[in-house]
């Protein structure tokens, strides 16, 4: 899987957990977090800021990696190609 993030053009590659790994890795202040945290922190971060509620399914770390990926994507902050 390859994304770009819209807002700033970066791209990201690998399976969905690696992507979100590699967001987080570049997220200053949060690369402390672990990968439940980080996304859970963003969904909140958009929530607040954009008034969109995402939602993030899945009970392993890959799978909610891929539910949040797929939901960046449908809400429009990413581009899947």
């Amino acid at each position: 899987m390859r994304i770009e993030i819209v807002a700033d053009g970066r791209v990201f590659q690998g399976t969905p957990k690696q992507i979100v790994m590699q967001m987080k890795s570049v997220s200053p202040g949060l690369t402390h977090l672990s990968l439940g945290e980080y996304v859970e922190r963003h969904v909140a971060n958009i929530a607040r800021a954009f008034g969109v509620t995402l939602t993030v399914a899945g009970q392993t770390g890959d799978e909610r990696a891929a539910s949040f990926l797929e939901q960046m994507v449908q809400a429009g902050y990413v581009r899947r190609f």
